[in-house]
């Protein structure tokens, strides 16, 4: 995810995991909650993973970042109609809001694609639900 790809073994591994749930004959009541179970907890396991795909693959539209980068100008510009009496309080709050529509437009660039950057979705969190499941 990392690298902007994704894991044709793990989905192969999904989908090996679908198929020994659903071929798995319940014979008591309680093996049929537990199939049902096993079948809502795997469409969740499927939605999530989708999830993560679309945000491998896709990012913002560039309309989007089009909006927001000419939508910071058009701010930072606005407060140059404010008047003030004091000159360096006025580039004060200038220079204040340019920062923050700076990084709050940086933030939304890191954030568009979590799984790769400094600021990343490591696989910490998979690794460990993964030594859970083989029962290290």
């Amino acid at each position: 995810m990392r690298e902007g790809r994704t894991s044709e073994r793990a989905g192969g591994l999904a989908d090996d995991l679908r198929e020994s749930i659903q071929d798995f004959e319940p014979r008591t009541e309680a093996e049929q909650t537990l199939r049902s179970e096993g079948l809502t907890q795997l469409d969740d396991l499927d939605e999530h993973r989708a999830l993560r795909l679309l945000e491998v693959r896709e990012g913002l539209p560039p309309i989007l970042w089009v909006v927001l980068v000419v939508g910071g100008v058009i701010t930072v510009a606005f407060t140059y109609l404010f008047g003030m009496e004091t000159p360096w309080l006025h580039m004060l709050a200038v220079a204040a809001l340019t920062v923050i529509v700076t990084l709050i437009i940086y933030t939304i660039a890191v954030l568009d694609f979590p799984f790769n950057g400094s600021l990343r979705v490591g696989p910490e969190a998979f690794e460990l639900v993964l030594r859970r499941l083989e029962g290290d």
